[in-house]
């Protein structure tokens, strides 16, 4: 779809419509940015672009067009690297400027998605701990206290040098503990392969 086209935002706010009308208390927009992978990236064509509309506009118009029809609590999830990076050039994601659209932020602070010497100081075991810690942190500070921060938490391995020394049970619940001594709001568990035995028992926030 043309992230430009008001036919395609109208298209989606109908759905969320319907969605809360048959009883649903929240709608969630998953992952809602450009594309950003791929060789043939360069090839991408958008007829419903306007002159002087970059992709953070794009992503920005259509979020307060969600947020003019639907009457029900919005979330939306995004890169865990929108806490430290400005992405909105690259996937139209900025925390700042759809704060004020959003009642819930998701970020993906997974720690094997980033480099895998970030945020690995001594002791090493910690650092899944470290990212939700100050994901959390600086992603409620950059929405200027607009927005719960709802993180997702790793709950799967993936095959990357971190995760191959380091990943067990207390690889997930160091996250949650992350997330729950920086103030967060909750967390939703993700395992891309519907499998959740990794999870420990006790995780509550309280």
């Amino acid at each position: 779809m043309d992230p430009y086209s008001e036919v395609v935002w109208e298209y989606t706010a109908a759905i969320a419509e319907e969605l809360h009308r048959r009883g649903f208390d929240e709608i969630q927009f998953d992952y809602i940015r450009f594309p950003t992978d791929g060789v043939n990236l360069g090839d991408a064509q958008y007829r419903w672009r306007e002159n002087g509309m970059d992709m953070e506009s794009a992503i920005l118009s259509f979020m307060r067009h969600i947020r003019s029809r639907v009457d029900a609590p919005i979330s939306i999830d995004i890169y865990g690297a929108n806490g430290w990076y400005r992405t909105g050039a690259r996937t139209g994601q900025e925390v700042e400027l759809l704060a004020p659209y959003v009642d819930v932020i998701c970020p993906m602070y997974y720690p094997s998605h980033f480099e895998q010497d970030f945020l690995a100081q001594n002791p090493a075991e910690l650092r899944p701990y470290r990212i939700y810690y100050q994901g959390t942190q600086r992603t409620e500070r950059i929405g200027r206290g607009q927005i719960i921060v709802r993180p997702y938490v790793q709950a799967f391995f993936l095959n990357v040098s971190y995760d191959r020394k380091y990943y067990n049970p207390d690889y997930v619940r160091r996250q949650i503990e992350g997330v729950r001594d920086a103030g967060g709001n909750g967390f939703i568990y993700w395992n891309n392969s519907g499998r959740y035995d990794d999870i420990p028992l006790q995780t509550a926030l309280n």
